[in-house]
């Protein structure tokens, strides 16, 4: 009998501890129940404010196409850059120049190259190296204008044939490298793509600088740039015009020489710094390298002239023998050059964004310098010599002007002689 209580006497004591486990348990799962409603009911609240932080850390998509307006026959183009492909047959392109000299634009193209289409209608591809002093956006987004032409794509179409306005996105190769600081200047490569309505083989494609840009940034954000607030650099100017003759897909790569220094040798521009990679490049010592240079022309143009460089040891030294080249610090800053075989891009960073004109190669090779902001060598010239000029005629002048010794009267020294007989 005693052990029948105890037995009851303990089922009792551990049906009270289960009821109060049980109990706790379901308090708990109450609570958590009531605390998810309240943060859900505190996130609806802070949408409607607008004030909800979880929205900064999404995913920023693409922007849809939106209309797009045909632009007047005769008359630039304007619009979105995000507007869907329409006709622009007739419409001018490109009446906005591309800016040269500002080495501190926030964006920057350096380079186009790696233009390919599949099946020449429909999708095509191109890589853009951009320069980069802000912070790298998820997406930039520029017009393009494609003339249809039966001809081949690297003639000069104008305004012959029909006309297309397509919109074309680029993103970084890299992509963890939208939403990073690039405030003290980076070289990113981006891939971008577009579509057309004909055959891109036989038209040509070109930049249309007078559509702002869409940049849209890691966060979200979307903002307009206007392409006077971006630079060229190199010969990317001229690539831009014809993107269909930038081929190039660059497979060793591209290597920036940094804290590069300038030189005049003869007929020689040397150039020295150290790669920012340290890794194995593939550019060896001996290898040729077309370097385009900025060059000044005589109206104040400035082309960009592919000069032939070896490479020796993280120097160039280029043959100007053949062309006389007028540039600077400040314009062979982001230039860039590829490989004999075309397989390797050089780009170049100056330590110093001097901008004094030099002169080398050609009919002069004395290295010599001038301010952009003074006079040039032929005034200075003009000057010296109309200064020479004055010099002689002032002495003219004051040896004619001289007065001249009084004659010896000879009557006296007859009379001398008379007395003397």
């Amino acid at each position: 009998m005693r052990n029948i209580l105890s037995l009851l006497f303990f089922c009792l004591i551990f049906q009270n501890v289960l009821l109060a486990k049980l109990s706790k348990y379901q308090e708990t799962k109450i609570g958590m129940f009531l605390n998810q409603v309240k943060k859900i009911n505190e996130r609806k609240l802070r949408k409607l404010e607008g004030t909800d932080s979880t929205e900064d850390t999404a995913e920023p998509t693409l922007p849809e196409q939106g209309n797009f307006t045909k632009p007047t026959p005769g008359q630039a183009e304007s619009g979105d850059a995000t507007a869907a492909n329409g006709d622009a047959t007739g419409a001018l392109v490109s009446t906005k120049s591309k800016g040269k000299g500002n080495k501190k634009a926030a964006i920057q193209f350096s380079k186009f190259y790696g233009f390919h289409s599949p099946s020449g209608t429909g999708p095509f591809y191109f890589n853009v190296l951009f320069y980069l002093i802000r912070i790298v956006p998820k997406w930039i987004i520029f017009r393009l204008r494609i003339t249809y032409n039966s001809r081949l794509r690297n003639l000069d179409l104008g305004d012959a044939g029909t006309a297309e306005s397509a919109r074309s996105d680029c993103t970084p190769a890299d992509t963890d490298m939208p939403g990073n600081d690039a405030t003290g200047g980076k070289s990113v490569k981006f891939n971008c793509n577009a579509t057309s309505t004909g055959n891109v083989n036989n038209a040509k494609v070109e930049v249309n600088t007078d559509v702002d840009m869409t940049i849209v940034e890691a966060n979200g954000t979307t903002t307009k740039v206007g392409f006077e607030e971006v630079n060229f650099n190199g010969d990317a100017a001229e690539d831009a015009e014809n993107l269909g003759a930038a081929t190039d897909q660059f497979e060793g790569g591209f290597y920036t020489l940094i804290n590069s220094k300038s030189s005049v040798e003869g007929n020689y521009l040397v150039i020295k710094g150290t790669f920012s990679d340290l890794r194995r490049l593939d550019i060896s010592n001996g290898a040729t390298i077309n370097m385009g240079i900025p060059n000044h022309k005589d109206n104040d143009e400035i082309t960009t002239d592919s000069i032939p460089c070896t490479y020796e040891s993280s120097s160039l030294r280029c043959d100007a023998s053949n062309t006389k080249i007028v540039t600077s610090d400040q314009d062979l800053h982001l230039c860039s050059g590829k490989t004999a075989d075309n397989n390797t891009l050089l780009q170049i960073e100056m330590s110093d964004l001097n901008s004094n004109t030099f002169t080398v190669g050609g009919s002069s090779s004395s290295g010599y310098y001038k301010s952009s902001s003074g006079l040039s060598g032929g005034a200075i010239a003009g000057i010296v010599i109309a200064c020479v000029v004055v010099l002689v005629a002032a002495t003219v002048a004051a040896v004619m002007l001289r007065k001249p010794t009084p004659p010896i009267e000879n009557t006296t020294v007859v009379d001398l002689k008379t007395d003397n007989l």
